[in-house]
């Protein structure tokens, strides 16, 4: 068996142990929601916007795999026929031989590739499938633009990273994960401080929220659970897409709720209250210090697997040691692999805290059905699928499916004895 196939077997190990750990996570975190009650998705949807939803996620999801398998594939193949060694070769002679700009400018060709060899696919799903849906009103060129600033943000932040593994393990074969690991939980850690003040700024503008009235409901409500909300910001949004949301982001002094512009023009006070109940639901839930506790350890386990198939690699193939840039593409295809077979126990962590946030909205503002009808216009305004399969749901869903979170107002309703708002709703979409 020749070098790379033995490297290869292990590489296929690895996934497959990451599917058994991603699939205990699933069942015991992203079980199903039980405060829910059967919802009959007719009385709150009609058929057009149920095959409208169908139509645009089977678009969306076969975009998603055409640029997957062709990521993967291009990474097999650089693999495969050692085109390794030409990024390595190219980024030595770009960073005259110094061990880090060397490893950051392969890092960088790599990934630039990568870009451009699926920036038609983005393209069509990120612009063609949004616009022909209603969804965006941005230009092409606006889209480019937004793309290109993402992708250059990102490629030199990975590179960077990469980089600093390859300078680590090159140095410490056998230990330099635990460095790598510990660099990676800081940089996790102070992510989550900055980005609301210093990384969220580069791609969109963010304003203070103006309607001193709100705010002040605001501020009532996250009382009422017990925290206190440093900032809530309006973000730019309706420039890019036509999708109303919103998030909470920041820990401490940092903490901030932000909220679309559109969602401010489009929805009423009571379901913009609801909304921020939702965010303030995360809040007292600790769900991002939560999420970020779940983060750790995966990055820790991360490093070591990386590390031992970057050792691997170099004693079967030949490379100069386990640093050298040329094992890049394989360590990449690894990584890329193991998000995809992870995904259940990643999204099964956040759909069920999301759950949560939906459950300690209703509570707070005591209104489902309010809360029922701002589940519907989300759910038309981002074409939510109303019936998706539990495959998708297990493998993509951040969020609880939307005839869910209705049987969660039911079930709230029900528990209180109080209308859930079906009576008056009935199969009328919220305008």
């Amino acid at each position: 068996m020749s070098g790379l196939r033995r490297v290869t077997r292990v590489l296929a190990i690895g996934v497959l142990g990451v599917v058994l750990v991603s699939a205990a996570v699933a069942l015991v975190v992203g079980r199903d929601e039980p405060r829910v009650l059967p919802v009959d998705p007719a009385a709150h949807f009609p058929p057009e916007h149920r095959a409208d939803a169908v139509r645009y996620t089977g678009l969306k999801l076969s975009y998603w795999a055409a640029g997957s398998i062709l990521r993967w594939g291009a990474l097999a193949g650089i693999v495969a026929l050692g085109g390794g060694a030409g990024f390595a070769a190219a980024a030595r002679r770009l960073g005259r031989g110094r061990p880090f700009p060397t490893a950051f400018v392969a890092a960088a060709l790599l990934l630039v590739f990568l870009s451009v060899a699926t920036l038609p696919l983005a393209y069509q799903s990120g612009h063609r499938v949004e616009r022909a849906f209603g969804l965006t009103n941005q230009s092409a060129g606006g889209w480019l633009l937004d793309w290109a600033r993402q992708q250059g943000f990102w490629l030199a932040l990975y590179s960077a990273l990469a980089a600093g593994f390859l300078m680590v393990i090159g140095r410490w074969p056998r230990r330099g994960w635990m460095l790598a690991a510990a660099g990676g939980a800081a940089l996790g850690v102070a992510g989550t401080f900055l980005a609301p003040r210093l990384i969220d700024p580069l791609f969109y503008d963010f304003t203070p929220l103006a309607d001193r009235a709100l705010e002040r409901d605001i501020e009532t409500l996250a009382e009422r659970a017990g925290i206190r909300v440093q900032r809530v910001m309006v973000m730019d949004a309706s420039g890019r897409t036509n999708r109303l949301n919103a998030y909470i982001t920041g820990l401490g002094a940092t903490r901030q709720v932000v909220l679309y512009d559109n969602l401010l023009e489009r929805a009423p006070r009571d379901e913009v209250l609801l909304v921020v109940g939702h965010e303030i639901g995360h809040a007292a839930g600790h769900h991002v210090a939560r999420g970020l506790l779940w983060t750790l350890p995966a990055i820790a386990l991360g490093a070591w697997a990386l590390a031992a198939l970057a050792r691997r690699q170099a004693r079967e193939t030949g490379l100069a040691g386990p640093g050298d840039p040329a094992g890049l593409p394989l360590l990449w295809l690894a990584i890329s692999l193991g998000l995809f077979v992870a995904s259940p126990a990643t999204v099964g962590i956040v759909r069920a805290m999301e759950a949560d946030a939906d459950w300690a909205s209703i509570d707070l503002t005591r209104d489902p059905g309010t809360y029922v009808a701002l589940q519907k216009r989300l759910a038309v305004s981002n074409l939510a699928p109303i019936e998706p399969p539990r495959w998708m749901v297990v493998w993509f869903y951040t969020h609880p499916p939307i005839l869910d979170r209705l049987g969660m107002a039911r079930y709230w309703a029900a528990e209180h004895g109080e209308s859930d708002g079906d009576e008056e709703e009935g199969s009328t979409l919220p305008r």
